[in-house]
């Protein structure tokens, strides 16, 4: 482990409370490639890793659960962008929050392992990852962010769970998605949230349903039933 920094305040104006970053800059050896990472002291005083950014990453990647005895729960915004020769990630289930942009433009990546608590998912994390096939997104998603899977075109299942209750625009436009199963729980579908996926033939919306945005579904030119 190699310290860059040591220990300083973050003042969030946004949620109001100073986020404690006790160490900054240590690297974290994967057998594949290097992590750098911080430990962070959050508002309830329970100190946790954040994952900073990745280098050199190669093959399938399994992030660790704990580092130096703390659990890892964040990836931070885009911490692992660009890395092109990554095929597989493993996410552990200590991870509560993937950040914005976090794997955008991963372009060898086919499958990636989301943890079973995840509760955050940010604008844009998968942009672009142009060989994913498939995701399972656990029901402790609330909320799927604006473009999060926007241009991966070989992303043909997406597996939704109860809980799930709004898609943002374009989410997933410009996949492959082959069969569309939306939850009981969905009630907003949002803007371009499902445009040019032109291999889906079926919809069939849930009665919970209360919003469906403009162009949600447009340019899906195999589209042939709807059902509400």
């Amino acid at each position: 482990m190699i310290r860059l920094s040591s220990l300083f305040f973050i003042h969030s104006s946004c949620i109001n409370y100073y986020e404690v970053v006790l160490l900054l800059g240590y690297i974290y050896n994967l057998p594949n490639g290097v992590l750098t990472y911080m430990a962070v002291q959050d508002e309830n005083f329970k100190n946790y890793i954040r994952i900073k950014k990745a280098k050199d990453v190669h093959g399938d990647i399994v992030i660790p659960s704990s580092i130096d005895g703390l659990p890892v729960k964040e990836i931070d915004s885009q911490a692992f962008a660009n890395q092109e020769e990554i095929t597989s990630v493993t996410v552990p289930d200590t991870v509560i929050k993937i950040k914005d942009r976090a794997f955008y433009a991963c372009s060898a990546l086919q499958k990636i392992k989301l943890p079973e608590n995840l509760s955050f998912l940010g604008y844009s994390a998968f942009v672009s990852c142009r060989n994913l096939k498939s995701i399972d997104i656990p029901g402790t998603i609330h909320y799927i962010d604006d473009y999060t899977f926007e241009f991966c075109c070989s992303l043909k299942e997406i597996i939704f769970h109860e809980g799930l209750k709004e898609i943002g625009s374009s989410a997933f436009y410009g996949c492959s998605i082959e069969n569309l199963n939306l939850p009981d729980s969905l009630t907003v579908v949002g803007m371009n949230s499902f445009a040019y996926n032109t291999k889906i033939t079926n919809i069939k919306f849930n009665e919970s349903l209360t919003d469906i945005k403009s162009g949600a579904f447009s340019k899906n030119e195999n589209l042939k039933s709807v059902v509400f």
